[in-house]
C-alpha cells in the first residue's frame, strides 16, 4: 500500500510539477492528521469494556492468520542483525 502511494506521488509529482504537487501533498498529510484526530478521539471515548470487547473481537480474526510454528518476522530480523553483530565482533564476514 505504501509503495502504491509512493508511486501514485512520484506520476503526480511528473505531471503536476513543483507548487501544485506541494499543495496536493499538503492536503493529503492534513487528511491523514485529520483522520488519526478522529481515530484518537474515538477509541478515547471506549469504556474499558468496550475495549476488551473490540481486542478479543479483533484477536478472533487475527488468530487464524499467524503460524505459531515459526517466529514471528520480527523476531527473524532481530535474530539476524544479532547474527551479523556477532559475526562482526569475531571478524567473520557476514552472509
Amino acid at each position: 500500500m505504501r509503495q502504491e502511494a509512493s508511486q501514485e506521488a512520484s506520476r503526480l509529482r511528473e505531471q503536476l510539477g513543483g507548487e501544485p504537487f506541494r499543495a496536493w501533498r499538503g492536503d493529503i498529510q492534513s487528511a491523514q492528521a485529520t483522520i488519526a484526530q478522529e481515530k484518537a478521539r474515538s477509541l478515547r471515548q471506549l469504556t474499558p469494556e468496550q475495549s476488551l470487547q473490540l481486542y478479543r473481537a479483533l484477536w478472533q480474526r487475527a488468530h487464524p492468520l499467524f503460524d505459531y510454528s515459526q517466529p514471528s518476522p520480527m523476531v527473524q530480523r532481530v535474530q539476524a542483525v544479532f547474527q551479523r553483530y556477532l559475526e562482526g565482533c569475531r571478524g567473520e564476514p557476514t552472509g
